[in-house]
């Protein structure tokens, strides 16, 4: 009679909390005098400038739409962060910077566009639609990063995909922040064409639990397309072995099979069966 020894399966998860960098498909900033963008390109405006000019009144605030694409993501993400960079203002430029506040909201609908004397520009100040709003924060200095938890924001938009229509910047007209009256902000952030520091939404995802079926399926959750899975093995949890390794007659394989929710992976013992083995997923 043969006598089939059982032997001890354990499943360790790594908690790798893998990060992802995206950076916008579409930014820009548009001149509220004027309607549109402005020929400025490298930079993202967000200032205050309601005035009256000859008893009328006159509008030169500037408003920022940017726009991430997170569709290669399908499950709810752990946390985001989105980064913008506050430039430096160059001494005999046009722009300038007074420190102050911004809402941050969602954008409530696509942008579209429009032309202006036969000239079409991708955004216009009619396709500004402020949806709910993320948050207040503060700008206080010149060539200095800002960064923006926008965790909430983001799982939205994964289980809701058409309300990600972008980020909107809009400026106020008093910092709530602060003690003083009609201290409005006015600020240039990096945009894409600006090349060095643009706009960047760091994506982390939950970390990866593995479930155990049984001594040889295991069951995780889908990764994002943007992110490699591989499997690994080891008898003593101290040495970890790849698939391709062998280690005293043991080598393992593992068969991946996907579905709309879940990946179910299958060890397929193609030597020897040890006393004990532990396996373990490796996120990059």
């Amino acid at each position: 009679m043969k006598i089939l020894k059982l032997s001890l399966f354990i499943i360790i998860s790594l908690n790798v909390n893998s990060e992802t960098i995206l950076y916008p498909t579409f930014d820009s900033d548009v001149y509220h005098f004027l309607g549109r963008t402005t020929s400025t390109t490298n930079t993202l405006g967000v200032s205050y400038g309601v005035d009256t000019y000859n008893g009328y009144p006159s509008d030169h605030s500037q408003t920022s739409l940017i726009v991430f694409d997170i569709s290669s993501y399908t499950n709810p993400i752990q946390s985001a962060s989105l980064s913008l960079y506050n430039l430096p203002i160059v001494p005999g430029g046009f722009a300038s910077f007074s420190p102050g506040a911004i809402n941050l909201y969602e954008q409530g609908k696509a942008h579209e566009g429009g032309s202006f004397y036969g000239v079409y520009y991708d955004i216009v100040l009619s396709d500004f639609q402020q949806g709910d709003l993320i948050q207040t924060f503060q700008v206080t200095d010149e060539g200095s990063w800002i960064d923006l938890d926008v965790t909430d924001t983001v799982n939205k938009w994964i289980s809701s995909p058409e309300n990600n229509n972008g980020f909107l910047l809009v400026a106020l007209s008093d910092n709530p922040f602060t003690e003083e009256e009609n201290d409005s902000v006015g600020a240039n952030f990096a945009a894409t064409e600006n090349l060095e520091n643009i706009p960047q939404l760091s994506i982390t995802n939950q970390p990866l639990e593995l479930i155990c079926q049984s001594y040889n399926k295991i069951q995780h959750a889908n990764i994002s397309p943007n992110e490699n899975i591989s499997y690994q093995w080891s008898v003593d949890l101290q040495n970890w072995n790849n698939e391709t390794d062998v280690e005293s007659n043991i080598l393992l394989s593992f068969q991946k099979n996907e579905t709309s929710n879940s990946t179910e992976v299958t060890v397929i013992f193609n030597g020897d069966i040890p006393d004990s083995l532990y396996y373990r997923a490796v996120i990059d």
